[in-house]
């Protein structure tokens, strides 16, 4: 083999070397601009998420605090609809204290004994702390998430 022909090889696995490193690199490109999409995109969904749970929240105690200051006809459907929209942003857990809540509000109403009083104050800081820790867990990506699939 002569010098130029050994020059010849080298030049060509240089340009083998150089052209495999160059698809490497677009397929490194692609997967880290998937990457890239996904974590926006979940990182998207979570805010969103987020934020449609505190308007559920924030509606079902305004629907209970309309509820309490006017008569139990009136807003019953109104305060079960916004249970029901809580609900569906919630675990178990907090679904069943939100419901608690609900009921032992419509109950308080209806009859309003120092009973049912104790009964409907406990169950509102159940479900107060329920949706408390709900709302930061959203914001510990390491704790394990409760919610309903």
């Amino acid at each position: 083999m002569t010098f130029v022909e050994r020059l010849t090889l080298i030049s060509s696995l240089a340009a083998l070397v150089s052209a495999l490193a160059a698809l490497f690199t677009a397929i490194a490109q692609v997967i880290i601009a998937k990457a890239t999409n996904l974590s926006a995109y979940k990182l998207e969904s979570e805010k969103m998420f987020f934020h449609a749970q505190v308007e559920a929240y924030e509606s079902f105690f305004e629907a209970a605090q309309s509820f309490m200051s006017r008569s139990p006809d009136a807003d019953a459907g109104r305060l079960t609809a916004c249970c029901a929209r809580a609900i569906l942003f919630s675990s178990r857990d907090t679904c069943a204290k939100l419901s608690g809540f609900s009921s032992q509000l419509m109950e308080f109403q209806s009859n309003p004994t120092p009973e049912s009083q104790k009964a409907f104050n406990a169950s509102a800081y159940e479900a107060f702390e329920a949706m408390r820790q709900e709302l930061l867990q959203m914001h510990h990506p390491l704790v394990e998430r409760k919610h309903r699939t």
